[in-house]
């Protein structure tokens, strides 16, 4: 009988991981004690991931799927909490708290530097704040206040080079705003970038500081529109097929293309997905549990959601891994 190294030309590397790995190889994951093959999807799909150890809604969230955040939140108390946590792809760790409990945060940035601003620290609608809090993948520290007391913006870039656009400002219900603030890692600017052509919260979002995109949200009807930004000035993009209100996945980052989003999830309850290639919209395989007020990062090649709401006022901590067509994929050998 034939051996591998006969076949390949090659022996079977002992690895920790499947970096550098090509398709159609088998390698000895070393770390799990397993063989292994990297093979490629033939169609989009998603499968569970590991749950959040804190359920919760309305969560500041970014990806990839192997080194997501999610933080704050609205617990099933109904009480905003400070609770903060990192994915690595299979489990979620607790991670040091926010310096502030709150709700409907969002930003930018990655799991080891980034950027949550504003957000609700009270019951719906009650206490909308303008606080800003850096990430070093350790510890959350106080930042240079937004310009404004907002919730559910959108935002994209890194810690030092970001841009922060749309969002609800008081009073509640929220007004929207078209505002767009860059910012350095130390302060914030609006006089330079032009507004949102339509004003909405809640929106999707990807890309960097001077190649944003910004997507769906509420007007505050459900948003169907797209739109991105050079640096300077918002250009109208392709049209989703679905409506998508409520927080969605590409929160920020550190996906850093606008051709490669993913979107997900919504009000009521969606389950539906679309992916963009930076001209339009089109379906993705669906949700296996649809929820609103998620969140999430990546991109339509590999994409991750978690937590939101899946009923009327059940909130859940599942997560859910996007692995798209044609994108590498590891399997496991068994045998028997």
């Amino acid at each position: 009988m034939s051996e591998y190294r006969e076949i390949q030309g090659a022996a079977v590397q002992s690895l920790a991981s499947s970096t550098g790995t090509i398709e159609g190889q088998i390698w000895y994951d070393n770390v799990n004690g397993a063989f292994k093959l990297e093979a490629a999807t033939t169609v989009g799909a998603w499968s569970s991931g590991g749950n959040l150890n804190t359920a919760r809604a309305f969560l500041f969230g970014l990806g990839p799927k192997t080194a997501a955040i999610g933080a704050g939140g609205y617990t099933p108390s109904f009480t905003p909490t400070a609770n903060s946590e990192e994915y690595n792809g299979t489990s979620w760790t607790e991670g040091n708290n926010l310096n502030t409990a709150r709700y409907g945060i969002s930003g930018l940035g990655t799991q080891t530097a980034a950027v949550a601003v504003g957000g609700d620290t009270r019951p719906p609608g009650t206490q909308y704040v303008n606080s800003v809090e850096n990430y070093d993948g350790s510890t959350w520290t106080a930042g240079t206040g937004y310009p404004v007391a907002i919730n559910f913006v959108a935002g994209a870039g890194t810690q030092t080079t970001g841009v922060i656009f749309g969002g609800g400002v008081p009073p509640f219900p929220p007004g929207r705003t078209a505002q767009t603030t860059e910012y350095d890692g130390t302060s914030w600017t609006t006089s330079a970038p032009q507004n949102l052509n339509t004003a909405r919260s809640n929106m999707g979002s990807g890309g960097t500081q001077i190649a944003a995109i910004g997507f769906g949200g509420s007007e505050p009807a459900a948003s169907n529109k797209t739109e991105t930004y050079d640096g300077s000035t918002w250009t109208i993009g392709g049209t989703l097929i679905n409506s998508f209100p409520g927080r969605n996945p590409g929160g920020g980052g550190p996906n850093t293309s606008t051709t490669d989003i993913l979107a997900a999830g919504g009000p009521p309850h969606k389950t539906e997905v679309e992916g963009y290639d930076g001209t339009c919209w089109s379906a993705k395989p669906a949700l296996a549990t649809g929820r609103s007020n998620l969140a999430g990062g990546g991109t339509n090649i590999s994409g991750v959601v978690f937590g939101g709401d899946d009923a009327a006022t059940v909130y859940t901590a599942a997560t859910e891994e996007f692995t798209g067509a044609g994108a590498p994929l590891t399997q496991t050998i068994t045998t028997s």
